[in-house]
């Protein structure tokens, strides 16, 4: 929190995410919200996901990529330039067009794009940031991911307000405003970034695909010599893929039967505002309060958290799924600072944007695996026998836990 207030370039660049983050869920929510009257709804609600999927799927040549540019800043600028004219364009469009399924066209070409240039713009920036907060990386990484859950949170509830009270054109327009800020919180800052960019270490040779190969075998080199934090963070990761996937069987567990008249729609929502409300905890206090807690530690605490949470789902226990699923976050959101400052304090910063893609892809294709795995035995055998699934997994954690001697005691 101290940061936040003492660091200019890292209080703008938060705010700055923070702007952009806001503006996407808000629009994403009013589109899914729009679409579903027309009778291209299923076709529209799929084209609008599968324009969100491809730009993460895609982070891993994006972190490359982002690595070997130069002139980092200025390329920052221009790709926040393009995003708001784009933005720009389909607000003159919705507002000029009847809508139709060549709207939701236009709207998914232009979110693909868009989500692909923030992607690489991000990864063109982590050398940046990680250098702004290189002493604090713990506590600005801990906040930073409070703060990002609270927007998420915020802009969820917001346009869940909105899309009932202003038109999808409104909404586009305010998307486009909060890229406005955000390049306008960039271009103010934009001279001390240059001096930033000039200390830092980076790729001054052209990509090939010679090069990209290459690149990336040495970024994961230098990744897999940290092998107790690698280790630590596949664990930590598998534990969070249960954690996600434990509302959804939550859900099909308690279809026949509600708490105090909740619908399920209503459950899944306790359940994830509680869940992020642990996470928030867990990263505000990672860099204090747990500071001198052990990795191996929190892991256990989240093993047995974890363990009572699949049993209290298993015996339709209300009370100990709240509690054990609010525990479980606040443990990972403890955790996950932690680890990621453990890795980009030992990356080369021409390396860090190949490194973060990495890591972001693992964090999105396990839980997403597991989720598939766990949902399809859960609906095509018994939610029960998903949930012994969980079971031998975290036990397999607990087990390979055991069997690996840590050198970590940060």
């Amino acid at each position: 929190m101290k940061l936040f207030w003492t660091n200019n370039i890292y209080r703008q660049l938060l705010l700055n995410s923070c702007f952009s983050s806001f503006g996407d869920s808000i629009f994403y929510l009013a589109i899914i919200n729009y679409v579903a009257q027309y009778n291209f709804a299923p076709l529209a609600i799929l084209l609008i996901s599968i324009s969100e999927v491809v730009p993460l799927l895609s982070q891993l040549f994006l972190g490359i990529l982002g690595d070997f540019q130069e002139n980092r800043v200025k390329h920052a600028l221009c790709i926040a330039k393009i995003k708001i004219l784009l933005y720009a364009i389909l607000t003159v469009f919705l507002v000029l067009s009847p809508f139709s399924l060549v709207s939701v066209i236009m709207i998914v070409i232009i979110n693909l794009i868009s989500d692909t240039l923030s992607y690489l713009s991000a990864y063109m920036m982590n050398a940046l940031y990680i250098s702004v907060i290189k002493d604090d990386l713990h506590d600005a990484m801990g906040f930073r991911q409070s703060l990002m859950r609270v927007v998420h949170i915020v802009a969820n509830l917001a346009g869940a307000f909105l899309i009932n009270v202003i038109s999808i054109q409104t909404i586009s327009l305010i998307n486009t405003l909060t890229f406005v800020i955000a390049f306008l919180g960039l271009y103010v800052i934009r001279h001390t970034l240059y001096e930033v960019e000039k200390r830092i270490e980076m790729s001054h040779t052209a990509l090939s695909f010679k090069k990209y190969f290459q690149h990336l075998k040495q970024s994961l080199a230098v990744l897999l010599r940290l092998k107790d934090t690698v280790i630590l963070l596949f664990l930590t990761t598998s534990m969070i893929a249960i954690l996600d996937v434990s509302p959804r069987l939550i859900a099909l567990r308690f279809i026949q039967q509600t708490l105090a008249q909740l619908s399920i729609g209503q459950l899944f929502a306790l359940l994830s505002i509680i869940m992020s409300c642990g996470a928030i905890l867990g990263n505000m206090t990672s860099s204090n309060l747990f500071k001198n807690i052990r990795f191996t530690h929190l892991l256990v605490f989240c093993e047995i958290s974890l363990l009572a949470l699949i049993t209290s789902i298993l015996c339709q226990a209300y009370i100990v799924i709240f509690v054990t699923s609010f525990i479980s976050s606040t443990i990972i959101g403890i955790l996950s600072p932690r680890l990621q400052a453990a890795v980009f304090a030992h990356i080369p910063s021409d390396k860090m944007g190949t490194v973060g893609s990495a890591l972001s892809t693992v964090d999105i294709l396990a839980p997403s695996l597991l989720s598939l795995l766990a949902l399809s035995i859960a609906s095509g055998v018994s939610v029960q026998l998903a949930l012994i699934f969980l079971y031998l997994i975290l036990i397999a954690l607990i087990f390979c836990q055991w069997l690996v001697k840590f050198n970590t005691h940060n």
